[in-house]
């Protein structure tokens, strides 16, 4: 930052104009990354939720066998 401020051509508005340039690619980009993200998590969600309706599935089967057997 020193050299930045000492130079003699000094420039504000191309370094405002390469500031916002950083900031609105920074900004991008994190929104890139959190809609990333989501999608995944989603995913992720859809496929924990699918497992579960199986494991439930499974387990009325085994609930109905138990209740099979204790009839007998």
């Amino acid at each position: 930052m020193e050299r930045l401020f000492t130079q003699e051509n000094f420039e504000t508005q191309k370094i405002d104009k390469d500031f916002n340039r950083f900031l609105s690619k920074s900004i991008f980009l994190n929104y890139e990354l959190y809609k990333k993200f989501l999608e995944q998590e989603r995913d992720r969600n859809d496929q924990l939720m699918i497992l579960l309706n199986k494991k439930d599935i499974e387990l009325k089967q085994v609930q109905n066998k138990v209740a099979q057997l204790e009839e007998v």
